[in-house]
């Protein structure tokens, strides 16, 4: 078995742990960690975590179009 192409995404942005932004791996794009906790209230909140988001796929060439969204939740109760 080959060894795999891992890659390191990163806008230089401020990490709050010890994880890497993004990191692609074959035809997968994986991110951690993207909360904008700059601003005040849910919705600027929201608006700048999904920024954060576009950066990252835009430093990997990738966009909105590329995503398929998944989240680990606890029964889907979170959902329902």
């Amino acid at each position: 078995m080959g060894m795999e192409r891992k890659l390191k995404i990163d806008t230089g942005g401020v990490v709050f742990g010890p994880y890497s932004p993004g990191i692609n791996v074959k035809d997968h794009i994986w991110l951690s960690g993207q909360v904008d906790v700059s601003v005040e209230g849910i919705e600027a909140q929201t608006r700048g975590t999904l920024a954060k988001i576009d950066d990252l796929l835009s430093a990997d060439v990738a966009d909105g179009n590329d995503v398929n969204p998944s989240c680990p939740l606890r029964g889907g109760r979170e959902w329902a």
